[in-house]
């Protein structure tokens, strides 16, 4: 970027410097932006006649690594670094609310281990590491409870009532732990769709159901209609969805 702007880019460990200056401020910066947006909604549902009342709201979480992708290489988890954002549902723009930080890493504390130091990371002085290193990376029931904190820390703390998520129902429960009571999870599509396209393409058809010379070849064909099959029971829902304006009773 900075090269496209003709503009001759620092060294890498300038900009590592600089980022370890101004991370505080860009935190702080951060928080204050997600706070007025929960003050925006909650000002949102007083013009409406909803004062406190519960919202929905999805979630998601991103990892460094694909956490899959250390099975049958190594026994640690592949990833060490996760973001956790909570999202509302009550506006079109979907703004973030909350975001969870999780980070294994700590390049200070692993040097003063290797000179014979015992420190634990997190803890000790200039430590990056948010989690501990034992720590289950994909735990997102800890990370739910982390976001529902941050609400939490408002006056007028915002309450959850629906939760749009993938098939990992620990989100719900450590949200509704955190929060006091139970909260509704919801699917989404995208992963609700994937799972089927999963089932389809592993599920034991007939040997002759697919065309193909070799094995290969037909697990390829099951495997492309997996696919179709998925993006075709997609469009069917979207337009049965649409049809319907929405009413779930008329659709089922």
């Amino acid at each position: 970027m900075l090269l496209v702007a003709n503009i001759k880019p620092a060294s890498a460990t300038n900009i590592h410097q600089t980022c370890n200056k101004v991370c505080k401020i860009i935190t702080d910066v951060n928080k204050n932006s997600m706070k007025k947006i929960r003050q925006v909604i909650q000002e949102l549902n007083e013009k409406c006649g909803l004062a406190n009342t519960p919202i929905r709201a999805e979630r998601d979480a991103r990892y460094n690594n694909a956490t899959f992708s250390a099975i049958g290489k190594t026994p640690f988890q592949a990833a060490t670094q996760v973001t956790y954002t909570l999202s509302e549902n009550v506006t079109k723009k979907k703004n973030v609310m909350a975001v969870f930080c999780g980070n294994k890493l700590c390049k200070k504390g692993t040097h003063l281990r290797a000179k014979g130091k015992e420190v634990t990371c997190p803890g000790h002085e200039d430590c990056t590491a948010t989690i501990p290193p034992e720590t289950t990376i994909g735990d997102e029931k800890r990370s739910a409870a982390e976001c529902i904190s941050e609400l939490q820390s408002d006056d007028r703390p915002l309450v959850i009532s629906h939760f749009t998520s993938d098939g990992d129902s620990a989100a719900v429960f450590g949200a509704s732990e955190k929060q006091g009571h139970m909260i509704e999870n919801l699917k989404d599509l995208c992963n609700f769709f994937d799972s089927q396209r999963k089932q389809t393409a592993k599920a034991p058809f007939s040997s002759h159901m697919f065309p193909g010379r070799t094995k290969a070849m037909r697990e390829s064909m099951q495997r492309r209609f997996a696919l179709d099959l998925k993006l075709r029971c997609r469009t069917e829902y979207e337009n049965c969805f649409k049809h319907f304006s929405s009413d779930l009773p008329l659709m089922k």
